[in-house]
């Protein structure tokens, strides 16, 4: 009867444990467009090297740099969901 209450409730926390890294994952997804949003100065829906504009804070500038150095090498633009996916991935390399 205890292993099965045990079971039972280690069963409970990965449930919720996996809730609320989607929760999180998708807080981090949202500010991340902000920050996409930030930087589209011309509101045309994509970034490049040569359009950001520069307002973001440094400490926002030092955590994107290898993201930033990979635009300007590629010369490609990237839309919302491009710099999203791409922000995830650098978060993911980082942490």
């Amino acid at each position: 009867m205890e292993v099965q209450r045990l079971n039972d409730q280690r069963r409970l926390v990965a449930k919720a444990n996996d809730k609320s890294d989607r929760i999180i994952a998708q807080l981090r997804r949202q500010k991340l467009g902000e920050i996409f949003e930030r930087m589209d100065g011309d509101r045309d829906g994509e970034i490049s090297h040569s359009k950001i504009d520069d307002v973001l804070s440094l400490e926002l500038r030092n955590a994107f740099r290898p993201l930033l150095g990979e635009l300007e090498q590629l010369q490609q633009p990237l839309d919302k969901d491009e710099f999203i996916d791409a922000g995830m991935r650098l978060y993911h390399t980082l942490s």
